[in-house]
């Protein structure tokens, strides 16, 4: 466990409400990014709008983490407003949230499409992360999470692949509510998870990342991080707070 290399992706959804704000946002990670472990690769995913000026300012402040987007398009090109293309991506930071459940639901998706996203997204280098779980029951639903699981890889189970890929199990019922899955239950999924793709994927294995996402926070998440098969986080509201911010990443640099 102490280790294992640690995956953390910040999700800032539609946050700050303007670009100085989420330039101060960014410029407070730097004395909590100086200090992490090595074994701790971090990715914040920003509204569009300040992908770029950000980027600038993580390469000024030379800081160890890289920016991604919130979603892709299946299109690289075309009548698809208000779409990020896959072409439109920084070279050096070429990372993607796909399937959120906010997104799913905002935006009518059905798995179908997550798997052309998905798919552009591996074509194209980008390092995805897809989201599974878009559940409103707390217990756990084995079938839809291989649906979301199987539909995207298959997809791409033939092609040559050269990025990581990163799965993230993120309950509805979890995200922003204050309770996160217990370790029990992010444990079964995370092994039901591996387990698939061991059995199903066998290929991709040693591609493929686990992460958990809902209401993880500075106090649970070293009891989280000792499950054998979970990989890290993928992190809300705790990515706009600088003290749970840098108190996730002490936490886990031990």
């Amino acid at each position: 466990m102490q280790n294992k290399q640690i995956y953390l992706g910040f999700n800032w959804k539609m946050n700050p409400s303007n670009l100085n704000d989420a330039n101060r946002l960014l410029t407070s990670y730097q004395q909590a990014i100086e200090s992490k472990s090595e074994k701790i690769k971090i990715m914040a995913f920003t509204p569009s709008l300040f992908y770029f000026p950000l980027i600038r300012i993580k390469n000024e402040l030379k800081l160890d983490l890289k920016l991604g987007l919130q979603d892709i398009s299946s299109e690289l090109k075309g009548a698809n407003t208000a779409e990020n293309s896959a072409l439109m991506f920084d070279e050096n930071n070429k990372n993607v949230i796909i399937g959120h459940s906010e997104t799913r639901q905002n935006f009518k998706l059905d798995d179908l499409q997550i798997a052309e996203k998905f798919e552009t997204a591996i074509k194209n280098e980008i390092t995805p992360i897809l989201c599974i779980g878009y559940s409103k029951s707390d217990e756990i639903n084995y079938q839809e999470l291989t649906i979301q699981i199987q539909k995207p890889l298959q997809k791409i189970f033939n092609k040559e692949v050269k990025t990581n890929i990163i799965i993230a199990y993120e309950p509805v019922w979890a995200i922003g509510s204050g309770n996160p899955a217990s370790p029990e239950i992010v444990s079964q999924v995370t092994d039901f998870i591996k387990n698939l793709i061991a059995e199903k994927f066998a290929n991709l294995a040693d591609k493929i990342k686990v992460l958990y996402g809902g209401s993880v926070n500075s106090k649970n998440v070293l009891e989280l991080i000792k499950i054998e098969n979970l990989d890290g986080f993928l992190i809300g509201g705790a990515s706009l707070k600088i003290e749970e911010f840098k108190g996730i990443i002490d936490k886990l640099s031990f």
